[in-house]
């Protein structure tokens, strides 16, 4: 197997962090100017963002009926959280796609991701 160059990594890991960013940029454009009646945001993101929003209030991220995710991930997003944003979720009304932790989120998720890759290229170099 070839050995990947770290400067190649290092490379190809900022091209995805930039595609990355420029989806969120433009998905998060699309939910705001033009409300099309569903959302690019994933189902799953809009729980997290409950949890921690929960867990930013104080209370248990299980008081989201569908929250079925370890507590230490809505506790490290909690930090993320705007609570003074007012933005309700669960049985309230929201515009799709809203969350609250907004981009913010989608960019730490994106940076994991791509951290990720780089970790799984330096396993491979390894094997």
């Amino acid at each position: 197997m070839m050995s990947t160059s770290p400067r190649s990594i290092l490379k190809h890991s900022c091209y995805a962090l930039i595609i990355r960013l420029i989806v969120i940029f433009l998905t998060t454009s699309i939910e705001s100017h033009f409300p099309l009646g569903f959302s690019y945001t994933d189902v799953d993101y809009m729980v997290f963002s409950d949890g921690a929003n929960h867990i930013a209030k104080g209370a248990s991220c299980y008081d989201r009926d569908t929250y079925r995710y370890t507590p230490l991930l809505a506790w490290l997003l909690s930090w993320l959280v705007d609570v003074n944003a007012g933005v309700e979720h669960g049985d309230s009304t929201t515009a799709v796609g809203t969350s609250s932790l907004g981009v913010r989120g989608k960019v730490l998720f994106s940076l994991c991701d791509v951290v990720c890759g780089v970790i799984i290229c330096r396993i491979l170099d390894m094997v």
